[in-house]
């Protein structure tokens, strides 16, 4: 699902983290040298995009100490511009970090054999604490400066490598959306099993009214 990101591209996702132990994954791809991951909490807190080619010692990161608020929504986006190797990380829309020797590209990682969402490549670190909706990966750099995240399901174009909606609400597999079908398995294996997440479902509820006018009729 990687392949095609070759020159600028954007990674992004909609999260629900509700704490827990740290170096927990929403995006593990990868082994224990060359990998992309995505955590939310890393030793000491804040949250780190990583990405290595060689050794864990030459990893290239986007990163912030700051803790990441539990038990909310957040939506993340990582971008790269390929020409100027300017990497950027969107919390919520604005800008929290930014490296301008991201000189890795997904396209590059060609030694990986774990593809996972929410779980590490490293048994001893512990599951992603919370709830994953919608990851899209985009040849394109889509954000450029700070912006509202659309709380819509993320769009499908001519730029999207690979999209998982997480709209399917029960069953084992993982769709995506693009025209690659990079079509995931929920938990282990394709049969229920005892590791499985399992599916949730929210809604805009509750709303909380600020103010309202009323007529009598």
């Amino acid at each position: 699902p990687i392949a095609q990101l070759s020159g600028d591209h954007t990674i992004e996702t909609w999260f629900y983290f509700q704490g827990g132990g740290p170096w927990q994954r929403i995006i593990g791809f990868g082994n224990s040298d060359i990998y992309i991951a995505l955590m939310p909490n890393i030793a000491g807190g804040g949250i780190w995009y990583a990405i290595s080619n060689t050794t864990e010692s030459q990893q290239q990161l986007l990163a912030t100490s700051t803790p990441l608020q539990t038990n909310m929504w957040h939506h993340i986006a990582i971008t790269v511009e390929h020409a100027t190797h300017t990497g950027k990380m969107y919390l919520n829309g604005s800008l929290i970090a930014t490296n301008t020797s991201m000189t890795l590209r997904p396209s590059q990682l060609t030694s990986l054999y774990n593809f996972r969402f929410g779980r590490s490549n490293f048994l001893g670190d512990p599951f992603f604490h919370g709830y994953i909706d919608q990851i899209r990966f985009s040849t394109t750099v889509r954000y450029h400066s700070n912006f509202t995240p659309s709380k819509g399901d993320l769009a499908l174009d001519h730029h999207t490598s690979a999209l998982w909606l997480f709209n399917e609400g029960s069953g084992q597999t993982l769709h995506d959306a693009s025209p690659n079908h990079f079509d995931g398995i929920i938990g282990s294996t394709g049969a229920a099993d005892s590791e499985d997440p399992t599916w949730s479902f929210f809604s805009a509820l509750p709303i909380k009214f600020q103010d309202f006018t009323v007529h009598k009729k």
